[in-house]
Order: structure tokens, then sequence, then C-alpha cells
């Protein structure tokens, strides 16, 4: 049985996603394997903390600087109204194959430098809070992956080093599901864990809805999220490197029907919409809006009960006020 691969996943610049339902999505990932450990940490709220003047002399200037220029791009245009699918590595050709724009966003090599700084700077502030409660079992995940509503130059959407993976969110529209902005989320945590831990040494360039495929445009990730599989050349390279349990932990986790739907109580699917107000099947956007959560209460089951047993009332209403006066 090989070590725990500890990941933690974090929010940052982000003020549209549903971090929440989000974050229980990634964590009941546990429950299905003793081989990856999934954490969530809050950085935004940390970066707040370690901003009040308590904390000065816990920050340095070089680190204060890098954090206070931590500006999401996305902040003055809505994500739903993007203009172009963020790519890996060239420019993205918008729905109707008009180029995109590409100079609404920050550069990505600059900001992966701040997100290190920060993660950085996370390790540091857990530590001391570790010493502070005395919580002496917390061990600090080496692997980080941040999802970001920042806009990047060129319409990038992902860069990764050794131990962190940046996704950015601000790119995404509604027109891009299925799937939900959050099985998108979802997938791309599989996609960088396998990255990390399957001794995998790069990506392929054919599209084979494998989590290793090289995804020129963000139209081919989208099939990476729907199938989610490693393809069989892959899972060869994975044996090889002697990640035999890694690779086996994680098929067990890219096979979302664990997730379950909505009609039973206990599954997954369920807790999201009922506890946290999204629905994977119904919500399209980062998060769901009053429009999709009210169709969704028109076309429920209960709903649609009551609406037929109101029509029942109504008409023996109206057949009794007519037949009366007809008599």
């Amino acid at each position: 049985m090989p070590d725990v691969r500890r990941v933690c996943v974090a929010f940052l610049d982000c003020h549209t996603v549903a971090q929440r339902a989000a974050n229980y999505l990634i964590l009941s990932q546990n429950r299905l394997q003793r081989v990856f450990e999934f954490s969530v940490f809050n950085l935004d709220r940390m970066r707040v903390e370690v901003a009040k003047p308590v904390n000065h002399m816990f920050v340095d200037e070089t680190e204060r600087e890098l954090l206070t220029g931590l500006i999401p791009a996305s902040r003055d245009v809505p994500p739903s109204d993007a203009g172009a699918d963020g790519t890996q590595g060239v420019e993205a050709q918008a729905d109707d194959g008009a180029e995109a724009p590409a100079n609404d966003g920050v550069d990505i090599d600059e900001y992966v430098d701040r997100a290190l700084a920060l993660v950085r700077l996370a390790r540091r502030y857990v530590d001391r809070e570790v010493r502070t409660e005395d919580l002496e079992t917390t061990t600090v995940p080496a692997k980080w992956i941040i999802f970001t509503e920042t806009r990047f130059l060129n319409n990038y959407y992902s860069s990764s080093t050794d131990d962190l993976v940046v996704v950015s969110l601000g790119r995404w529209r509604t027109a891009m599901a299925p799937p939900s902005a959050l099985e998108f989320i979802l997938r791309m945590t599989q996609a960088a864990t396998a990255e990390f831990f399957l001794g995998v040494p790069s990506e392929h360039y054919f599209t084979k809805g494998c989590l290793f495929d090289y995804n020129e445009y963000i139209q081919d990730a989208r099939l990476m999220v729907l199938v989610g599989d490693v393809c069989e050349s892959c899972r060869r390279t994975a044996i090889e490197a002697g990640r035999e349990a890694e690779l086996v932990a994680l098929l067990s986790i890219i096979d979302h029907t664990w997730i379950g739907d909505t009609t039973k109580s206990d599954s997954v699917a369920s807790v999201l919409k009922k506890v946290f107000d999204y629905d994977l099947y119904v919500s399209r956007g980062l998060s769901a809006n009053r429009l999709e959560t009210f169709w969704d209460n028109v076309t429920s089951s209960s709903t649609q009960e009551f609406i037929r047993l109101l029509a029942a009332v109504l008409l023996a209403y109206l057949l009794l006020k007519f037949g009366l006066k007809a008599g």
C-alpha cells in the first residue's frame, strides 16, 4: 500500500463559483478509496487574515506585493459573457469560428508565480495555526490545485508545475454545458491528481477522452470531462512506473456513477441539490441561477402533483358554481 497521496484544492479570486458545493463534491472522493486524500482550503479567507494589522510581521514586503497583485481580471466582465474558450497552449476560437479576443486577461506565468507564493504562505500559515491549536496530526499537502476566475492572456486556461496546477474558470460559459461547471472542476481535479501521481511523463497529442489528453481547445477538454478515462497506453505507463495502486484508486473515482442522481435522497447529487442548491443535471453555470432553480421547482414531481391537485379543486369549484346556476 503506497503512502497517502495528499492533494489540497483551493479557490482563488473566485466570486461566482459555488465553492461550498464544489468542495463537497471534491471531498466525496475520499469515501471511495484510501490512496488519495483530498482536502480543501480557503485561500481568499487566509489572504484577508494575513492582511490584518496583527499579522503585519507574518508577511514580508515581497509577499505582500505579490498578494496584492492577485486581482481577478474577470471582475469587470461576467464569466457568462466571455467571448472565447480558453486553451492550454494556443489561441482559442469562439463558438462561431471567429478568433477569440486574447488581450482581456493577465499573464499566466506571472499569475502562477503569485499563486506559488501564496501556497508557500499558506503552508506557513497552517504550520502556525497547528502549533497554536496543538493540532499535531495535521500534514500539509505537498500538491495543490488552484481554481481561479481570473482570465489569462492568449486564452490559456491551465498551467502546472511539479507541485501546483492552476485552472482558470474565467471563460466558462453556460453554453459549454453539459458537463456542468462543477463536473468540470471535479474532472480537472482528477486530471491534476493523475498528473501528480501516476508517473506518466507527459500528455499525448491525440484526443482520446483520457485525463492525459493535450487539450489544445477547451472543446476537447469537454470531451475529456465527459468521457473521463485513462487510456490503455497511459495505464501501461503507470503500471510500469510502479503506480498500479494509484491507478486503481484513480479509476475508482473517475467513474462518476458514484455521484448518483437526485431521485435518491442519500446520493451525492441529491445532497448537492438539497443542501447546496446546485443540480448537476440542471445548473449550467459556475453557480445555480434563480431561473434554473425556479424551473427545476416547477418540473419537480411534488410541484406537478400540487398543480394537478390545485387544478382539480379549481375544476370542481367551477363545475359546482356553474352547475348551481344552471339549476
